[in-house]
């Protein structure tokens, strides 16, 4: 005699954080659109990330920069 057994299914749970902002929340902009706002090349763009001057972060090797620290940046140089 064969038996069979029904499989338990479980239905996942997502949780949200409330503090940490969402991916929607954050604009990330590519080397090229952050030099396009700030008027500066390539190199010139390097050359401030690199004194501390504007903030950089390494997504799996591809580098972006949030759109609210280019905006800052944008302010401070405007001063």
């Amino acid at each position: 005699m064969m038996t069979t057994t029904t499989p338990t299914t479980t239905t996942p749970t997502t949780t949200t954080p409330t503090t940490t902002p969402t991916a929607e929340a954050i604009e990330l902009l590519t080397p090229v659109e952050a030099g396009l706002q700030l008027q500066l090349s390539a190199d010139a763009l390097l050359d401030v990330v690199n004194r501390g001057l504007l903030p950089a972060y390494d997504l799996g090797g591809h580098i972006r920069f949030r759109a609210t620290d280019v905006a800052a940046a944008l302010e401070a140089t405007a001063a």
